[in-house]
């Protein structure tokens, strides 16, 4: 099992213009679907994954390294999920073992522009709350071993 966070740090253009009246919320009401796949092997499926924003996710995956391929906003219009692509400024990447039960990839920070386009990006390691929120959910037998995403350049 994989659990991790997404979040989003929106821009803040003109914020002495904005008055307390202004209620839009950039990516309110919206998901994100992330495209991973595993790193090994010829038989390369994509899988993918939706996730609410701001909110720990836990995914059964194969285990093996798996990489981040995409992005994609998800969201409601007219009573169907619309996507819509969220392109990655790099591919990521965590490592997985074959004996790991559970594993924390960390909080994966999405740094937008006004253009709701991703300038950049960090993983923040938020373990310890992820850890009692995991054993709160599903009891103390398992421990999540943490390994933090990173750009897939680092692991050549």
């Amino acid at each position: 099992m994989v659990l991790g966070k997404i979040s989003i740090i929106p821009a803040v253009i003109a914020q002495d213009l904005k008055q307390e009246t202004d209620t839009f919320r950039p990516f309110a009401n919206e998901r994100a679907l992330l495209w991973v796949s595993t790193d090994v092997g010829s038989n390369k499926e994509r899988l993918g994954l939706l996730a609410d924003w701001d909110e720990t996710f836990y995914f059964a995956l194969p285990r093996q390294t798996m990489r981040l391929l995409e992005l994609e906003r998800a969201f409601d219009e007219d009573d169907e999920l619309v996507y819509r692509a969220l392109p990655l400024p790099e591919m990521m990447k965590f490592l997985v073992r074959v004996d790991d039960k559970a594993l924390y990839i960390g909080n994966l920070r999405l740094y937008v522009d006004e253009y709701d386009q991703i300038v950049a990006l960090e993983v923040v390691d938020e373990s310890a709350a992820a850890q009692k929120a995991f054993q709160r959910r599903f009891g103390t037998a398992v421990r999540p071993r943490v390994s933090l995403m990173a750009p897939a350049a680092y692991f050549r």
